[in-house]
């Protein structure tokens, strides 16, 4: 994890806590990634909660959006056109 994946991960730990306050009753889920984990880790230690308990589910895991990676929807629309449609799975 970068140290700006950290910062972000501590400041969402931060904001959880403040709404939902020391060892909420949640379901962790995860992806099974490194990385995903270790900010489960950062989030985990506000709420007071055993990351270790987490569930990971492999579909979680990121998917690689070749071309479209790290651009924002609207641009890609505006290029190639809906690659949503309504009712279509």
């Amino acid at each position: 994890m970068t140290r700006a994946g950290f910062a972000q991960a501590d400041e969402l730990g931060r904001a959880l806590r403040g709404l939902l306050g020391a060892k909420p009753a949640l379901t962790l889920w995860a992806s099974p990634t490194g990385r995903a984990l270790q900010t489960l880790a950062v989030i985990c230690e506000h709420l007071e909660l055993d990351w270790h308990g987490a569930r990971t589910d492999p579909r979680l895991v990121e998917i690689d959006m070749g071309s479209w990676g790290g651009r924002y929807y609207a641009d890609v629309i505006d290029e190639v056109g809906p690659v949503m449609l309504p009712g279509v799975r």
